[in-house]
């Protein structure tokens, strides 16, 4: 039976055109500053809450940089702790502010990204940025003459975009080959005057945000064409931007809280419109099923797969003649096609 109200379902949806979309949940941003961290709202860069941040490594002096693990979400950073000579990683928990260290990085890294699953850092080194791999740290690119440098990960191109000045500069990076694209910036009058602070990539609006060195800490908004737009000031010292993506719960299309039939039906409203037209989608990365970056029929077929099972081995196809292995209401009392 729940294989026969999968198969029609399925075959409801087939009624209509496919319109194939695509979107992602918005991001979390957040800021560290001397003793804590910040959540900001993406768009207008409020806080919205504030956490202190306490050491289980002793007195923590601050944190210099972070970047999430895109494998295990968790939060990793390079910390300078008093009586301590040598830059740690850390990890760092966003609810309770706890910061962990973990162990002795080779470089006093001013800016980490994760690219992929690999690790990249800048660090100072004979007046000049250099990009290491991390761990181990050997250098990956040479160093840019510039005061300081910051690294950003661009996840639709799968390129490394370093920031670094002053004046405002910067580049892509190919962490396949090394090979180094200069991006020419098409600045407003208020332009950035200090070292960069930090470039956080924000997938959702495919932007980054520059945080300027100066005495203001003004934020800059820069497009991966490099068209610059002043943001925000934070008129405070910030230290440092970091950006994660929020989660979502996979199936749950109406944003209910829950994974049932009434998720694939809000999907297959979006994709097959009628007068008067659904409401928007709350999120669509809940409603990508099958986790391809795309909001079409498969995502429908996901859900409905998870929520009827099929019976343990493969079932009969339409058409072919097998035992109903179903237990159900249902005979066959007429005459049968089946030898």
């Amino acid at each position: 039976m729940r294989r026969k109200r999968t198969v029609i379902c399925i075959a409801l949806c087939l009624l209509g055109s496919l319109l194939p979309t695509s979107g992602s949940a918005q991001s979390r941003l957040f800021a560290l500053r001397a003793g804590q961290l910040d959540e900001l709202e993406p768009t207008t860069l409020g806080t919205i809450a504030t956490t202190p941040l306490t050491s289980s490594g002793g007195a923590l002096l601050y944190v210099n940089c972070a970047a999430v693990s895109p494998a295990t979400g968790d939060v990793l950073g390079a910390a300078i702790f008093s009586m301590q000579p040598s830059t740690m990683m850390v990890s760092i928990d966003i609810v309770s502010g706890l910061v962990a260290p973990i162990g002795t990085l080779s470089q006093h890294f001013e800016s980490i990204s994760f690219a992929g699953n690999t690790l990249y850092g800048v660090a100072p080194i004979d007046d000049a940025t250099t990009v290491f791999t991390i761990p181990p740290a050997p250098p990956f690119l040479q160093g840019t003459s510039a005061l300081t440098a910051r690294l950003a990960y661009r996840t639709i191109d799968g390129q490394l975009y370093r920031a670094y000045g002053p004046p405002a500069a910067l580049e892509r990076i190919d962490p396949a080959t090394g090979t180094v694209v200069q991006i020419p910036l098409s600045v407003p009058t208020m332009t950035p005057v200090g070292p960069p602070m930090s470039l956080t990539y924000l997938p959702d609006v495919d932007e980054f945000l520059l945080l300027d060195g100066n005495a203001i800490n003004d934020v800059f908004r820069v497009t991966p064409a490099g068209v610059v737009t002043h943001a925000h000031t934070f008129g405070v010292p910030v230290i440092s931007l970091f950006g994660m993506s929020a989660e979502v719960r996979r199936g749950d299309c109406n944003s209910d809280g829950n994974m049932n039939l009434a998720d694939a039906i809000t999907l297959l409203n979006h994709l097959f419109p009628a007068t008067p037209p659904a409401p928007p989608l709350p999120c669509h990365d809940a409603c990508d099923g099958n986790d391809d970056g795309q909001l079409d029929l498969a995502d429908a077929i996901a859900m409905l797969t998870a929520l009827f099972p099929q019976p343990t081995g493969p079932a009969p196809m339409l058409g072919d003649c097998a035992v109903d292995a179903t237990a159900d209401a249902l005979g066959c009392a007429g005459d049968s096609t089946c030898p």
